[in-house]
């Protein structure tokens, strides 16, 4: 019965780890991110986040504003004069934000 329970025990570590690990960041997340920033976002906020038709983001002032689920409805809805963006999945704006973080 002893080596049941350490089976079941050793289990359940397993599982928690792999759980654990499905909700740490992804490093990959900002490389991917900067993909999808270069397609989606340079043109407006320049290929170096220095701003264009767009306000620059390199200072890290405007993104340090917003909250995740803030910048995230920008980046979806559009605000003020930005204009929504189309097409991103919600992974593809959950890398593009870790991008900006991590980068500006």
């Amino acid at each position: 019965m002893r080596r049941a329970w350490g089976s079941v025990g050793g289990a359940f570590i397993v599982g928690s780890a792999i759980a654990l690990a499905a909700c740490a960041p992804d490093p990959s997340d900002a490389n991917t991110g900067s993909e999808v920033y270069q397609a989606s976002c340079a043109s407006c906020h320049g290929a170096n986040g220095g701003g264009g038709a767009g306000p620059a983001l390199d200072d890290g002032v405007l993104v340090a504003k917003y909250t995740d689920a803030e910048m995230a409805g920008v980046i979806r809805n559009g605000a003020l004069t930005m204009a929504a963006v189309p097409g991103l999945t919600d992974e593809q704006i959950a890398a593009v934000m870790a991008f900006l973080r991590a980068e500006f």
